[in-house]
């Protein structure tokens, strides 16, 4: 079933355009699914020498269902956008085919619909409860948000609310930004979502930007919102930064004692290092979630190759990995499925991974275990 899955999110997400570029404009496609199979999908269509017609839709949950419902969508585009299109009498058609084709499904999506007529020199906007399209002109300062008039596409015909549009200059140096919600709805840690002020702020930071590397940067800015990095980057700067200096102060004070008081007492002196430095490591791997994250996502690429791992953690950092679990599958070829187990006997921080065909120990104490002997080795 999995495997279907995969092979219809290929077929699915492989129709999607490429990058399209002439000597008027870069146009940039990104996506990163939430799910293996969802049902966002957008179209770029060159409709004759001057105007061209870029649309994105999002229809309701995802899964085989919502795929097919975009599907639809778009293949309705496709076979009723032409040179002389209005891009309300394509979003009111497109309500109506929904209406009549699939009412009985229960599923209804969101759509815009940007429509470029070089000609003219102008853009118009069209959207159903679609996420505001953001623009930012070469000397703004601010992004501009035009938003959906209409409403949900699919749910009655005619519309609750009249299709509108609006009309604006094109500029050189204009960017336009169009998202499905799935980017503005992440969290972060305290549950706040990203939302359209903070992506605003960063197309903004990132202004210099074009094509495929603005893609990237916004995409990598919502990310480490996702992980709680934007709000947590200067408490982890602070906490870094107590951190190496209690362990620069631990450094200095046994340097000291080695040479005035315990030259003789090699033993007694790594006794010494080895307690200190298990209390600071112990310590550190509560404190801190990063920890036992790096900690699988290391030991994940160490072991062979399997469709299946077995992790073993202890109970306090089943959920912290739960959470990353299709992160850590997606990052890892032909790895299929992970399950977690929870473990009193193995500390926080560490984990135990097992394969049909290896076993990994991460665990603190094995870790720990290697840094002793080679202390050892070298007092």
């Amino acid at each position: 079933m999995l495997e279907d899955l995969q092979l219809a999110a290929k077929v699915h997400y492989g129709f999607l355009p490429d990058d399209y570029e002439d000597d008027r404009l870069n146009i940039a496609v990104n996506l990163r699914p939430l799910y293996d199979l969802g049902g966002d999908y957008c179209s770029i269509l060159p409709l004759g020498e001057n105007r061209i017609l870029i649309s994105i839709c999002d229809a309701v949950g995802h899964g085989v269902s919502a795929a097919l419902f975009a599907a639809r969508i778009n293949t309705y585009v496709l076979t009723h956008a032409k040179a002389e299109l209005v891009p309300c009498e394509l979003v009111a058609g497109l309500n109506a085919y929904l209406c009549k084709r699939l009412s009985d499904t229960g599923m209804y999506a969101t759509f815009y619909a940007l429509l470029l007529d070089f000609e003219s020199g102008t853009m118009t906007l069209t959207g159903a409860a679609h996420p505001p399209v953001l623009q930012l002109g070469q000397d703004q300062d601010s992004c501009k948000e035009w938003e959906s008039i209409t409403t949900l596409l699919g749910i009655d015909d005619p519309m609750p609310l009249l299709c509108g549009s609006e009309r604006l200059q094109l500029n050189s140096g204009d960017h336009f930004l169009l998202y499905s919600d799935g980017l503005i709805e992440v969290e972060d840690a305290d549950g706040q979502a990203f939302g359209t002020e903070e992506l605003s702020n960063t197309l903004l930071a990132h202004r210099n930007l074009s094509g495929q590397e603005l893609n990237e940067a916004i995409l990598m800015q919502a990310e480490a919102y996702d992980a709680g990095v934007a709000q947590g980057l200067k408490q982890a700067e602070t906490d870094l930064g107590s951190t190496l200096a209690t362990l620069t102060l631990v450094c200095e004070q046994l340097s000291s004692i080695r040479e005035t008081i315990l030259k003789n007492s090699k033993n007694e002196m790594v006794e010494l290092v080895l307690s200190l430095s298990e209390k600071i490591i112990r310590h550190s791997v509560t404190e801190q979630n990063q920890t036992i994250i790096d900690t699988v996502e290391s030991a994940i690429h160490q072991a062979v190759k399997s469709s299946e791992f077995y992790i073993y953690l202890h109970p306090d950092d089943m959920l912290i990995i739960q959470d990353r679990t299709q992160q850590f599958i997606s990052g890892l070829n032909g790895l299929e499925n992970i399950v977690e187990k929870a473990d009193p006997t193995i500390d926080r921080g560490g984990c135990k991974i097992e394969s049909d065909n290896c076993t990994v120990d991460a665990t603190i104490s094995s870790q720990f275990k290697v840094f002793e002997e080679n202390l050892r080795k070298k007092g």
